[in-house]
């Protein structure tokens, strides 16, 4: 057991398990491991359609302890909800862990009346918020805290940016990679012949298909370059999908961009291991933005190197020139020349890729992580 004067963790989040994305893995990840060090965690979350233990303290078949609300109240009631399930559990003893501002409201209306223990979690979006009423909640629940942990310097750049003549108390801690899931993988010939993945230059996305994420960019970067020995391979879906498959047969890449759907968890570190690098350029829109970027970190556990775009949280999953490269994501020839720098250099490849496994191994597992959230909590 670290040493702590908290026994208790409840961590709060909406988003988990069965919904995936970045966050429910960060939760996921960042739980597990604060349990590995010895504290009772609980996961407070929504339920979903056919859950039959509203308000009642379960394990998951991840064996960790969950409590979930009912979620056909969540839209409307959430702060409600959560807090009057908090309640009976403020003590001195029970750090609350709020997975995003959103979360840490219920907290902070506690905090008026009582001595509560809870940090919030940044982790991009989530910093910027337009309506006034929620932007004046948000600063409250971040104020009230013992501490604020971004994923990144850019998310922490774009919070302060929000509150600029206010004082926050912002540690920047990145997220990390289950390095037992995300390992090089020796044999990847199951997932090649399932895909059918063609010999040559693989490159690989797996991700949610949404604009931020550059998929665009980097098809119209294959096209650029017009080599037949380069296979770039989608995995994921999203409301962009349609639009990336129409940009594929409008460029006639059908033989050099291929489209695989879901991947599951337990194929993504051999896909990763099948192929030569990780690309997500991602960019920074009105209403969308890259905290920071776990998938880096996950190719990089599996010894590919990444291409990412600059201004964004790749800035922290990817060191440039010395783990990967990063690009202007909105420049299609620099995505061009990245690629094909990579490509025609095989030993610079390889001293990337090298670095960003060591990285990940040394200085981005959750166990490192979580304890470097508890020695910041520790501090204040």
């Amino acid at each position: 057991m670290i040493d702590s004067k908290f026994k208790r963790i409840v961590l709060i989040t909406q988003d988990y398990f069965p919904d995936i994305g970045g966050i429910t893995t960060y939760c996921y990840g960042i739980a597990k491991n604060f349990e590995q060090m010895g504290f009772d965690v609980l996961i407070l979350t929504k339920s979903f359609d056919g859950y039959k233990f509203n308000n009642q303290i379960q394990k998951d078949e991840y064996g960790l302890k969950v409590l979930r609300l009912e979620h056909s109240k969540w839209k409307n009631q959430r702060n409600t909800l959560v807090y009057n399930a908090i309640k009976p559990l403020i003590n001195d003893k029970t750090l609350f862990f709020a997975a995003n501002w959103k979360m840490s409201v219920a907290c902070f209306f506690h905090s008026i009346f009582r001595k509560i223990n809870y940090i919030t979690v940044v982790h991009g979006l989530d910093a910027i918020e337009g309506r006034k009423i929620n932007k004046f909640l948000q600063y409250k629940a971040f104020k009230n805290g013992k501490i604020i942990i971004s994923v990144s310097r850019f998310t922490k750049n774009l919070l302060e940016s929000q509150f600029p003549n206010k004082s926050l108390n912002i540690a920047v801690i990145n997220g990390g990679v289950d390095l037992k899931k995300y390992k090089k993988i020796e044999d990847y010939s199951k997932v090649e012949t399932k895909y059918s993945l063609d010999p040559g230059f693989r490159i690989v996305s797996i991700a949610r298909l949404v604009k931020r994420k550059g998929f665009d960019n980097m098809i119209k970067a294959i096209a650029l370059l017009n080599d037949k020995d380069m296979h770039y391979y989608i995995g994921g879906s999203g409301n962009y999908e349609l639009d990336l498959r129409k940009l594929a047969i409008e460029l006639k890449l059908q033989n050099n961009v291929h489209f695989l759907g879901f991947v599951s968890d337990d194929e993504i570190a051999e896909f990763y291991s099948a192929c030569d690098v990780y690309a997500m350029p991602s960019r920074q829109l009105k209403n969308d933005v890259e905290g920071f970027g776990l998938t880096y970190i996950e190719a990089a556990a599996c010894g590919i190197t990444s291409i990412g775009g600059k201004n964004s949280g790749a800035e922290d999953a990817i060191l440039q020139n010395e783990t990967g490269i990063l690009v202007d994501a909105e420049s299609v020839e620099e995505i061009a020349e990245a690629i094909k720098n990579l490509k025609s250099n095989s030993i610079f490849m390889k001293e990337l890729a090298e670095k960003a496994h060591k990285r990940a191994i040394e200085s981005f597992s959750w166990e490192v992580k979580a304890k470097e959230i508890i020695d910041a909590v520790s501090k204040q």
